[in-house]
């Protein structure tokens, strides 16, 4: 078969399908911004996290992180989040592990944007939950609780600053 037929064949069959495909530039992973899903609409994703131990600190070895994720508009201007993340740990030396990790709960609130959507202050909150097992080291055993505030503007529409200031409360057991 010609592939150009088969080519036009798989096209066609993804449109009829209603396959779907979105990108966009990268999300800062350290901090928060002012783009959240439409109301009552979801945002679904998974991060990908590859890290490589040291070997002074960790004796070597990898861990990667899949970790599903979505965000929900609840109000115009409030959002809900959670995640789960699948962690597998590859020591170098030692028995390798993997399963699930501490899940996370949250809310953004976007208390004060001007008409253009910068600049903006977001207060928001994250529960994480002690979901991972904390003998396999897959997750910290303890609930913790964040809070948090994002300033952030654009200049000359294409440079955006974000400072997030965030207070963590641990569990003391």
């Amino acid at each position: 078969m010609n592939w150009k037929y088969v080519l036009t064949l798989t096209t066609v069959a993804g449109f009829c399908m209603g396959i779907q495909a979105q990108a966009e530039p990268s999300r800062p992973l350290m901090s928060l911004e002012n783009k959240r899903p439409a109301l009552h609409k979801a945002e679904v994703g998974l991060l990908y996290l590859h890290t490589e131990l040291s070997d002074e600190i960790f004796n070597g070895g990898s861990v990667d992180e899949e970790t599903p994720y979505v965000r929900f508009g609840l109000a115009p201007k409030l959002t809900a989040y959670a995640d789960i993340p699948y962690i597998q740990s590859r020591p170098e030396f030692g028995d390798s592990e993997s399963g699930i990790g501490d899940a996370n709960l949250g809310l953004e609130l976007a208390a004060f944007e001007d008409i253009f959507d910068f600049p903006y202050l977001i207060p928001h909150v994250l529960v994480n939950l002690p979901t991972g097992d904390e003998d396999k080291g897959l997750g910290s055993g303890d609930t913790e609780v964040t809070v948090a505030a994002a300033i952030g503007t654009t200049v000359e529409e294409i440079y955006n600053w974000v400072a997030d200031i965030k207070y963590t409360i641990q569990d003391e057991a």
